[in-house]
Order: structure tokens, then C-alpha cells, then sequence
């Protein structure tokens, strides 16, 4: 006997069988649910799961900044240890702080050009480490899956899965987060568009879950392969004033966004 698995819409996804001879739980799903972002994690509970391919999988919205006042600011989180940083970027130009602690300004990220990231970390008042990663040349108008991850006294960038380089850190110091857009750099807010975007406390960014997650360019959902995130926003918000965080502890408020 098999039966019918339904999800709140009514689609019928699929089925699961009984009696001795079944069928897979949930083996067709895309085929009948195609596009949607749920479907990923229900996926992965059927014993043929692959990852989705683009047609399969969005992401949903994503939020652009104009590069003049627009920024998303919220409690810092404070890091004084390893951490991973994972976000899906579109530049509009290059030379802009992407993420950055406007209070304490020991924190910035930001591509120098279009070949070369820097994060910048350091206690207030100490001289900040300044490290320059050499990265395939980017182009504007194009999305890239950036990761960054820190374990120990190394640190790791990963553009689209591939690892630039692995760069010394000195500092040990806590430092903090608290705001997407270089706001409080006057002349450095950020041109361009930030999607999916995960803040850990913990080395979660191995080359495989990296691999997983840029998934040949169709990405995948961050907090189905990093498990137990600090912060993960969507950016799916089309209206109103607020960016959720997935974990209801880092919600954001929108500034300057029309």
C-alpha cells in the first residue's frame, strides 16, 4: 500500500511505500514543486537526494544597496575567536565596505579592485591586521559566493569554492559586526547586491561544506550545510524596515532603502 505525502499547498510530492516493495520518500519532488526554496532541505530527505540544479532551487529575493545611503545595522556580534562568514555578492563597482563595525571601526570587508579582497581586523586603538587576498579577476553585474573563515591564526577566502589563499592573523583581540554597507566610512557605502548571508562563531567553512554550498554556482540554503549559524539573513524583505535573521536574535534595520 503507498501512501500520499502532501505538503501545505496540496501538491502531491510523493510517496512512501509500505507493505514490503515501496517507493523512496519524497523522489520527485522537484518535478512537481519546482522552484521552490523549501524544497531543498525536504530533498535531502530522500535517499537519492542530489543537489538542486538552478531551475530547480532559488534563493527568492535578494537586496540591493545604491551606494550612497542605504546600509542594514543591528547588534554587534562579537568575535574573539574562529568564525566563518558566507554571503552571495554582486558588485556594481569595486572599492566598497560589503560588512564592517561602525562603532568600534576594527572590522571592515571590502574588495580593493577586481582582484583583491580585504579584511581588515583589530582591536580599537591597535593597529589593525590588513589582509589582501588575491582573487580570479571579478566582473561587475556578476554574482559571486564569497567565504571566509578563520581557524586559529589563519585565515581563508574562497571565491565561488576556490580557495585564494590562506593569510596569518595576529589579532586576538574581540572584535565586532554590526552592520552590511561601509556606513560609517563616509564615501565607502556599499554599490551592489548581497544575498544569503551567514555569520558562525565556529570553522564551519571546510572546503567540502564551501563546495556544497556554491553547488556549481546554484547555491545552496547556508544553514542546511553550516549547522547552528550566529546570524543568517535571507534578504527576501520587499517592503517595511526590518531584515530578518533566521535565528530571531540579529533582526536588521533597513536605512535608506526606497
Amino acid at each position: 500500500m503507498q501512501n500520499i505525502i502532501q505538503i501545505a499547498n496540496g501538491i502531491l510530492i510523493g510517496g512512501v511505500g509500505g507493505g514490503g516493495g515501496g517507493v523512496d520518500p519524497f523522489v520527485g519532488l522537484l518535478d512537481a514543486y519546482p522552484g521552490a526554496a523549501a524544497a531543498y532541505s525536504v530533498r535531502q530527505l530522500s535517499s537519492t537526494y542530489t543537489a538542486p540544479t538552478a531551475s530547480e532551487f532559488s534563493f527568492g529575493n535578494a537586496l540591493e544597496f545604491d551606494g550612497s545611503d542605504d546600509y542594514v545595522d543591528f547588534t554587534p556580534i562579537s568575535f574573539s575567536g574562529d568564525f566563518t562568514i558566507s554571503t552571495w555578492i554582486k558588485f556594481d563597482d569595486f572599492g566598497d565596505v560589503i560588512m564592517a563595525s561602525t562603532s568600534t571601526l576594527n572590522f571592515y570587508l571590502f574588495p580593493e579592485n577586481s582582484t583583491a579582497i580585504r579584511l581588515s581586523i583589530g582591536a580599537t586603538g591597535v593597529a589593525p591586521d590588513r589582509l589582501v587576498f588575491t582573487v580570479p579577476t571579478m566582473t561587475t553585474g556578476t554574482w559571486y559566493y564569497l567565504t571566509i573563515s578563520r581557524i586559529s591564526n589563519s585565515v581563508r577566502l574562497y571565491l565561488n569554492s576556490i580557495e585564494s589563499s590562506t593569510l596569518a592573523i595576529t589579532s586576538s583581540n574581540t572584535f565586532t559586526f554590526n552592520s552590511w554597507s561601509g556606513y560609517g566610512a563616509a564615501g565607502f557605502e556599499f554599490f551592489g547586491v548581497i544575498d544569503e548571508a551567514l555569520i558562525s562563531n565556529t570553522t564551519g567553512a571546510t572546503q567540502q561544506n564551501v563546495t556544497d554550498l556554491y553547488n556549481s554556482g546554484n547555491g545552496a540554503l547556508a544553514s542546511d550545510v553550516i549547522a547552528s549559524p550566529t546570524a543568517y539573513w535571507r534578504f527576501n524583505e520587499t517592503s517595511g524596515t526590518t531584515l530578518t535573521d533566521e535565528t530571531g536574535n540579529y533582526n536588521g534595520t533597513l536605512n535608506g532603502f526606497t
